[in-house]
């Protein structure tokens, strides 16, 4: 971490994550925007514009080269939540990733074991409830007890 700072990367540059994801992680003093990444061009765009001071990508395995972060927010189509996800968790990284987890139990366990053999590090899911947790699980947070 950057001066106490935790450095993250977006993943998806939709809707949500420029009307929260983003906006939250500029405004948390404890977090620096380290990049924003899409597949989607128009996307990239849209979003270099609107936030000018933060680096851009349209690959996520090139802002994971480019960046030294500490985590990700992955908040992309459902099918890719797996595949993303699992590609942070293996370079090390935290990852907060937008309900649902994945489309498959068995693509859920293997992110919560990814997340169980990483030193200090977890997978959490986005839930907008205090009341939703999955606490019980180790390797597993829900991000609004962080």
């Amino acid at each position: 971490m950057t001066a106490g700072k935790a450095r993250i990367g977006v993943v998806g540059a939709g809707w949500w994550s420029t009307y929260t994801h983003i906006p939250g992680l500029l405004e948390n003093p404890n977090a620096e925007l380290a990049g924003i990444c899409d597949t989607n061009d128009e996307a990239v765009r849209r979003v270099a514009e609107a936030f000018p001071e933060v680096p851009t990508y349209a690959d996520v395995g090139e802002m994971l080269q480019a960046q030294s972060l500490d985590g990700v927010v992955v908040a992309i189509p459902h099918v890719a939540h797996h595949r993303v996800a699992a590609q942070c968790l293996d370079r090390g990284l935290h990852v907060m990733v937008e309900k649902p987890l994945t489309l498959t139990a068995a693509d859920a366990k293997d992110l919560v074991g990814r997340a169980g053999r990483a030193v200090d590090r977890w997978v959490s899911v986005e839930f907008h409830s205090p009341g939703n947790s999955c606490s019980g699980s180790p390797g597993v947070r829900s991000s609004w007890s962080y």
